[in-house]
């Protein structure tokens, strides 16, 4: 009986804590995604990969160009920013030739730099590591138009994230991947689905000769 009793109190007590870490986790997105709002096409991209590999709530993404993902009416965004991006799991800094012209993508990004924490360079639009500001020029790149470094990212999201991945076919992508010529009558696994869902939203037309483009091959 007591051991009964010394049970229930420690399983209550840790769901009690549980349950605080949550509401605490609640309030602040656990990947940040810096971008200028002109690369809002890449980024919609990215997000919707983001969105078929992990299960995702409101709360769990920082994105302020996509929806539902932007701040809140009224927030203060600089010190709202901050906020979040101290507090992140993981920040995604799309860098193009021109990021070193935007103040607050320059702010994000020093910002992430000085919580210590984990920051993803990723090049798009033909950017190059010399296109990566400091002070994060010196961290590893993925290149956003190589698929196997998408891939990668999401593999490395996992490992440093508390989101959870899916499991098995989303019916959504599913209903995407039928109706997207490129790849009717293919045999490709769930994980290239995911990432193939995403160019359904990409403005920019994907070359029918394409074996397996990359989701943000165009960008």
């Amino acid at each position: 009986m007591p051991d009964d009793v010394a049970r229930s109190t420690i399983t209550s007590r840790r769901k009690a804590a549980e349950d605080h870490f949550n509401r605490l986790r609640m309030n602040y997105p656990r990947i940040f995604v810096s971008h200028r709002h002109k690369d809002v096409p890449v980024v919609e991209a990215l997000v919707s990969v983001i969105e078929a590999a992990f299960q995702i709530q409101t709360h769990d993404l920082r994105c302020t160009s996509v929806h539902p993902y932007p701040l809140r009416a009224g927030e203060r965004t600089s010190d709202r920013l901050r906020l979040e991006l101290h507090r992140a799991e993981g920040v995604l800094g799309i860098v193009t030739p021109d990021t070193k012209d935007s103040t607050y993508v320059l702010f994000e990004l020093w910002a992430a730099w000085g919580r210590g924490g984990v920051t993803f360079p990723l090049l798009a639009f033909g950017a190059s590591t010399g296109d990566v500001p400091a002070p994060i020029g010196d961290l590893r790149t993925l290149d956003l138009s190589d698929e196997a470094e998408c891939h990668q990212l999401i593999e490395d999201l996992s490992d440093v994230t508390t989101l959870n991945r899916r499991g098995g076919m989303d019916p959504r992508l599913h209903s995407r991947f039928r109706n997207w010529p490129p790849f009717q009558r293919r045999r490709v696994t769930a994980s290239r689905v995911h990432f193939a869902c995403a160019l359904t939203r990409c403005p920019i037309p994907v070359r029918r000769t394409d074996p397996f483009p990359s989701v943000l091959m165009r960008f």
